[in-house]
């Protein structure tokens, strides 16, 4: 059951309300028990139902525990105490007789602007292009562009592209490799695309980790700039 504070009696509700208004700093011991305890009720919000009844959108601090009932298939749920970078949308896979929330199949889309500097320091310094989503999260590379805005003298030293996890770029590769995305040989213009690995890779331990773009050499002399645009979604480990 979703618990809201509509939900709560009349005079439940006018105590809340009492409590609310006093400064956090003011409050007895006892008033600041009473909203931790019925802290589901005021930090939950019902944004819309089916014809049944049944919650299509909701959001609050707390998943929904699986098996709870009332949320119908596809319900989404905001988590919207969720701290920057971690996923806060979840979606029902089961059903309204008993939910499980798991992470949305959302596709996600990040754009990265890459410094003369960062590009000239790609072999010593990976680009993160997606971020460390929690305990039990993968996110999981679905492909990319690397885009090479020149200036007026190309970029020197062979390197190859690729995207793995972990901060330092030490975890699996999960991409194909990209020769020479910041060469073009006649300082120009060059875009490139970078695809998903076509073999099956081990995934244990990438979870809690982030996707970085990384090269195997460091461009050196160039003056230009560039752009990674990476798309990629979540899923959860179970483990």
């Amino acid at each position: 059951m979703f618990l809201l504070k509509s939900q709560l009696d009349s005079k439940t509700r006018q105590e809340i309300d009492r409590i609310s208004a006093i400064a956090s700093g003011l409050r007895t011991t006892a008033e600041a028990g009473l909203l931790t305890s019925l802290a589901p009720y005021l930090t939950n919000r019902l944004e819309q139902e089916d014809s049944e009844g049944n919650i299509l959108v909701c959001a609050g601090q707390t998943v929904p525990t699986d098996g709870e009932t009332g949320f119908a298939k596809g319900c989404v749920f905001i988590k919207e105490n969720a701290t920057s970078g971690v996923a806060c949308k979840y979606e029902n896979k089961g059903d309204e007789t008993s939910c499980l929330f798991t992470i949305a199949d959302d596709v996600y889309f990040k754009e990265i602007a890459l410094t003369n500097a960062q590009i000239k320091a790609l072999a010593t310094t990976g680009i993160e292009i997606a971020p460390a989503y929690g305990a039990g999260v993968i996110a999981e590379f679905l492909g990319g562009i690397i885009i090479h805005d020149v200036g007026t003298a190309d970029f020197a030293t062979a390197h190859n592209v690729t995207v793995r996890y972990k901060t330092d770029g030490s975890g699996t590769t999960v991409s194909t490799t990209v020769t020479s995305p910041f060469i073009t040989g006649s300082v120009a213009d060059k875009i490139t695309t970078i695809k998903p690995i076509v073999t099956d890779v081990a995934l244990l331990g990438m979870d809690n980790q982030p996707l970085v773009i990384k090269a195997s050499a460091n461009p050196i002399t160039g003056d230009g700039v560039g752009r990674v645009k990476a798309w990629y979604r979540l899923f959860e480990t179970g483990l």
